[in-house]
C-alpha cells in the first residue's frame, strides 16, 4: 500500500482521480476534520462502485452517557451534527450516491464510551475492588494485531462470546440501542 498525505484544510480535494476505486469509505472520522461534507462529495466521486460511511450512532446508551456525564470537553470541541445519518446520507444522494442500505455494527452488549471500562468507573465515581480487578490488567487487554500476529490465537473466540446481540435477530432500529455505529452503503450512480 501507498501512504498518501493529504493535508488537513484539503479533504474537499483528494489527490485521486475521479472513478479510481471500486470502494471508499470512512470510518468515524467526519467529526474530526475540517470539510467533512467536501470529503463525502469526494468519496462519490473516486469510487467506481461503493461508497460506506460509518459514524458513532447517537441514539445509543452509552453516546448520551459520554456526552452528558464523563466527557463532555470531548462535545465542546468537535461537531456533533456529523452524527446525524440523515445529513451524511443527504449529501451522499446529492453527489450521485444511491443509498442500498444501512443499519447499525459493533453492537456488544454494553455501552460505547470510548474509553476503558475502569476510567468510565473512576470518571462516574464508582471505587470497587471487585470491578477494578475485572476491568484492568492482562485479562482485559485486547489487542487486534496480537491477534493477527499469531500471539492471541484464541482473541476471535473471546470477542464473538460478546457478539450474540449483534447476531440476534433483530430489526437494526431496536439494536440501535446499544449499536457503536450507524452505517450507509451506497453504489454510485452511472
Amino acid at each position: 500500500a501507498n501512504l498518501v498525505y493529504n493535508p488537513p484544510n484539503r479533504w474537499g480535494e483528494l489527490p485521486f482521480a475521479g472513478r479510481s476505486f471500486d470502494l471508499t469509505w470512512c470510518w468515524a472520522a467526519l467529526w474530526y476534520i475540517q470539510d467533512p461534507a467536501g470529503l463525502l462529495a469526494e468519496l462519490a466521486r473516486t469510487s467506481r462502485k461503493l461508497v460506506f460511511v460509518a459514524m458513532p450512532n447517537n441514539f445509543q446508551v452509552g453516546y448520551w452517557l459520554r456526552k452528558l456525564v464523563i466527557d463532555r470537553e470531548f462535545f465542546a470541541h468537535h461537531d456533533e451534527s456529523w452524527t446525524d445519518i440523515g445529513r451524511i446520507r443527504r449529501i451522499l444522494e446529492a453527489n450521485g450516491v444511491q443509498i442500498i442500505d444501512q443499519g447499525v455494527l459493533d453492537v456488544p452488549p454494553w455501552p460505547d464510551t470510548v474509553m476503558p471500562a475502569n476510567e468510565v468507573l473512576k470518571r462516574l465515581g464508582i471505587r470497587s475492588k471487585q470491578l477494578e480487578e475485572q476491568f484492568t490488567g492482562d485479562g482485559w487487554r485486547w489487542s487486534t494485531m496480537a491477534y493477527y500476529l499469531g500471539q492471541e490465537p484464541d482473541l476471535y473466540e473471546r470477542v464473538m462470546k460478546y457478539a450474540w446481540l449483534d447476531r440476534a435477530p433483530l430489526p437494526w432500529q431496536v439494536k440501535a440501542i446499544w449499536a457503536h455505529h450507524r452505517y450507509l452503503l451506497g453504489r454510485v450512480r452511472e
